[in-house]
C-alpha cells in the first residue's frame, strides 16, 4: 500500500501556478495537484483519484511498475508542464525487461486518470526500442532536460543501461527532442537518429543508469544535461544551438566533460541539477557515489565557463566545488546514494542540497537519514553532514523499519502556495512478511524567519 517508490515534484501539470507531486508505487502512480488550502497530515494513496475528487491515477502497464519521474518542463510546446515515467521492466517485443518510457501532457483538464496503456499522441505517447534489445531496461531514470538543442522546446533524455550487456556492457542514453509539431503514439529509438533522437554513448559498465537535467552549467545560454553510469565516471552534455548527430561521444572540455569520483572503486554514478549553491549566477552539479561498494560520496562542483576534458573530484582546485561527507557507513545498503538540489527551503536567495543515506539502528532496524546542507556563497571546502546544526542545514529521520528497501528524494516547486520551495523523500520500508510500506514524507518551506 501507499506509494514511494519514484518521487518528483514535477512542475505544474494542470496549470494553477503551483507545482504538484507524483509518486509512485504497483500498479498505479499517483497525481497529486499544489494547492493554496492546507493539506492534511496523512494523505492515503487510496484517497487519491478522479473518482476521489483528488488527484489522479496513472495505471501503468500490468509488466511495466513505475520506477522513475521526471517532470518540471514542455515537451510539446502548448505552455503546459508535462510528465515523464520510467518503466524499464516493462515487457515488449518480446523481452521481459526491454522497457519504455511515458510522457503524459500536461493539461488544465487534469480531472481524469490516465492509462499509459491508451496514450495516443494527443495526451502523450510512450518512447521505446521498436525491437527485443536484450533486456535494455529503457526507462531505468528519466528526465525532462530543458531545452538542450536551441529551439525554445525542451527535451527529455532517458537511459538504457543494459543495452549491449552482452556485446560491450555500457549501456546507452537516448535524448528526444520536444516538438510544438505533434507526437505519434510511440517514438522509436534510433529512428531518425540526428534529427528527432540522439544517443550517448561512454567506456563505463551500465551508462544511462542515471540521467538529469542540470540546468545551464556553463553559462553560455542552453541547457546542460548529465548521464550516470554504474562503475566509472559521471558525463556531462553540453547543450548546443544546432545538431547533435546520431549519437554524442565528445567529452573534451568543449561539448562536455568526464567527472571522476574520489576512490578506488566507484559505484552507482548519480548526478542531478543543484541550482546555483554559491550565488555566482551559474547553474552547479550535485554528484554522490559509493566508494569501495560501501562508503557514500557526495560532492557539488560548481558551474563555470570552462571545463577541462575531466573534472578529477579528488583534485579539486580551492572554489571549485565543495565535499559533502557523509558519516561512516551511511549509505551502504543503498543501490545509489540520491542527490537532489535546485530547491531553496529556507528562501535566502541560495540554492539547497539534499543527500539520503541510510542508518542501522542496533535492535531497531534501518531508516532513512538525509542531509539539508543550505546554500550560500562562502561555503567550505568540505561540508561534514553528521555536524549539520541548524544553522547550515539539519537531517531528516524517517521511521525505522526492518529493512531498507529504497529511497528517491526531489525538491524545488512550490506545493503548498506559500511561495517557497518545497521536497518531498519517497521510502519503500520492509516490516517482516508482507508488510511492504510505500510511503513519501513532505517537507514544506520555511522562511528563516519562522
Amino acid at each position: 500500500a501507499g506509494a514511494g517508490r519514484a518521487v518528483a515534484i514535477a512542475g505544474d501539470l494542470n496549470g494553477d501556478g503551483l507545482a504538484d507531486l507524483v509518486t509512485s508505487s504497483e500498479p498505479l502512480s499517483f497525481v497529486l495537484p499544489g494547492r493554496n488550502t492546507p493539506f492534511p497530515a496523512v494523505i492515503p494513496a487510496s484517497d487519491i483519484g478522479a473518482n476521489q475528487g483528488l488527484g489522479v491515477r496513472i495505471a501503468s502497464q500490468p509488466t511495466g511498475p513505475i520506477e522513475s519521474l521526471g517532470g518540471g518542463g514542455d515537451v510539446n510546446g502548448d505552455g503546459i508542464d508535462d510528465l515523464i515515467l520510467g518503466a524499464p521492466e516493462e515487457e515488449f517485443a518480446g523481452d521481459e525487461e526491454n522497457g519504455g518510457a511515458y510522457v503524459v501532457f500536461g493539461t488544465t483538464a487534469l480531472d481524469e486518470d490516465v492509462a499509459l496503456a491508451t496514450l495516443d499522441g494527443d495526451d502523450g505517447f510512450v518512447v521505446r526500442y521498436p525491437f527485443p534489445a536484450f533486456d535494455s531496461r529503457i526507462g531505468e531514470d528519466v528526465d525532462i532536460v530543458g531545452d538542450i538543442n536551441g529551439d525554445n522546446i525542451d527535451d527529455l533524455v532517458l537511459g538504457a543501461p543494459y543495452d549491449g550487456l552482452f556485446l560491450y556492457s555500457r549501456g546507452y542514453g537516448h535524448a528526444v527532442f520536444g516538438s510544438d509539431e505533434g507526437f505519434p503514439p510511440q517514438v522509436d529509438l534510433f529512428t531518425n537518429a540526428g534529427d528527432d533522437t540522439f544517443y550517448i554513448v561512454s567506456n563505463d559498465y551500465l551508462t544511462g543508469q542515471g540521467v538529469s537535467a542540470l540546468g545551464d552549467v556553463n553559462g553560455d545560454g542552453i541547457d546542460d544535461f548529465a548521464i550516470g553510469t554504474s562503475r566509472g565516471n559521471g558525463y556531462v552534455v553540453f547543450g548546443k544551438g544546432g545538431p547533435f548527430g546520431e549519437f554524442f561521444a565528445t567529452f573534451d572540455g568543449v561539448e562536455g566533460f568526464i567527472i571522476e569520483p574520489n576512490g578506488d572503486f566507484p559505484d552507482d554514478i548519480s548526478l542531478d541539477r543543484a541550482g546555483d549553491v554559491n550565488g555566482d549566477g551559474l547553474d552547479d552539479i550535485i554528484l554522490s557515489a559509493r566508494i569501495d561498494g560501501f562508503t557514500g560520496a557526495a560532492y557539488v562542483l560548481y558551474g563555470r565557463p570552462t571545463f577541462d576534458a575531466t573534472v578529477d573530484l579528488s583534485n579539486l582546485s580551492p572554489g571549485a566545488g565543495v565535499a559533502l561527507v557523509s558519516p561512516p557507513a551511511c549509505c551502504a545498503s543503498l543501490k545509489a546514494t540520491p542527490v537532489a538540489g535546485d530547491f531553496d527551503i529556507n528562501a535566502d536567495g541560495f540554492a539547497d542540497l539534499l543527500i539520503a543515506g541510510a542508518r542501522t539502528i542496533p535492535g531497531a532496524g534501518e531508516l532513512v537519514e538525509a542531509y539539508v546542507v543550505y546554500g550560500g556563497n562562502a561555503l567550505p571546502a568540505q561540508v561534514n553532514l553528521a555536524a549539520l546544526d541548524g544553522s547550515d542545514g539539519f537531517t531528516l529521520r524517517t521511521p525505522p523499519a526492518q529493512a531498507l528497501t529504497s529511497v528517491d528524494v526531489d525538491g524545488g516547486g512550490d506545493l503548498n502556495g506559500d511561495g517557497l520551495d518545497d521536497l518531498v523523500l519517497g521510502t519503500v520500508l520492509d516490516f517482516g512478511g508482507a508488510q511492504v510500506a510505500r510511503r513519501s514524507f513532505v517537507i514544506f518551506g520555511r522562511s528563516p524567519a519562522k
